[in-house]
């Protein structure tokens, strides 16, 4: 990460969405010190990786758009949300099919799951700052060059700008950002398939899943009982009674034709 320009500096920029979505509580915690200005950005002159990074994604923007015959503009283009304190430099805008582009140059090694889960939320704020449909990734693996278009739902991106706004409020309040869930944010089109019955070794989570799983089949039939004698009673309540007891059990109709059973409850 670079020295932030006083352009991007009151904003929670694309380019940090990765670390604060994704990324451990230490890194969380190192960039919220750069950003209050407890830290200096880590000086990254000498970084090969990221010098490399740095010279080959035009390269790969110019690639794309040569090999493609699309037009490929508002290159380190920036642009900031329209009510949001949010930002993005663009590596590149696709008018023809309304994408935002974003270069990436990984290990040819690596694992292209992890690329994708990375660098997605990056793309998505991208792609809501510009106004585009689309956002893709592409990425240069050794001498191959991949596409990846993102693919999000609505809870996926609800919870990555919620955690990118609680971000910038810990900014502009000087507050430590607090740990986020240990669960993993995954883009849904990456969501895997487990097979419980196949899966060797049984994942650490199985053999509670399992055993629930079991609980539900074994109540299935009693909970549907359960559910259509509520119908029923509400069905049999006469018109003119507000109120039924039998024994510890109740139902009661609000005033505004809502109907409650209750069962009494002990305390012990």
């Amino acid at each position: 990460m670079s020295e932030l320009s006083p352009q991007r500096e009151n904003f929670t920029t694309a380019s940090q969405a990765p670390t604060i979505v994704l990324g451990t509580d230490a890194e969380r915690y190192a960039l919220w010190q750069e950003r209050v200005g407890e830290i200096a950005p880590p000086d990254f002159t000498d970084n090969l990786p990221v010098q490399l990074g740095k010279f080959c994604e035009p390269f790969i923007i110019g690639w794309v758009e040569r090999t493609s015959r699309h037009a490929i503009t508002e290159r380190q283009h920036f642009i900031k949300h329209e009510s949001l304190p949010l930002a993005a430099t663009l590596d590149g805008y696709r008018a023809f099919d309304d994408a935002v582009v974003e270069a990436k140059l990984q290990n040819p090694f690596g694992d292209r799951r992890e690329t994708i889960v990375k660098f997605t939320p990056q793309v998505l704020v991208q792609q809501r700052c510009r106004k585009a449909t689309r956002g893709v990734l592409e990425v240069l693996r050794g001498f191959t060059l991949e596409e990846f278009e993102i693919s999000i739902d609505a809870s996926y991106e609800r919870e990555v700008f919620d955690r990118l706004i609680a971000f910038q409020r810990c900014v502009d309040t000087m507050t430590p950002p607090s740990a986020l869930p240990e669960k993993a944010l995954v883009p849904p089109d990456l969501w895997r398939t487990v097979d419980l019955a196949k899966a060797v070794p049984v994942p650490n989570w199985g053999m509670p899943m399992i055993q629930t799983l079991r609980l539900w089949s074994d109540t299935k039939e009693a909970a549907r009982l359960h559910d259509q004698s509520k119908r029923d009673v509400k069905d049999l309540l006469p018109d003119d009674v507000g109120e039924v007891l039998f024994g510890d059990l109740s139902v009661r109709r609000a005033k505004n034709g809502a109907v409650t059973i209750r069962e009494k409850e002990y305390a012990f």
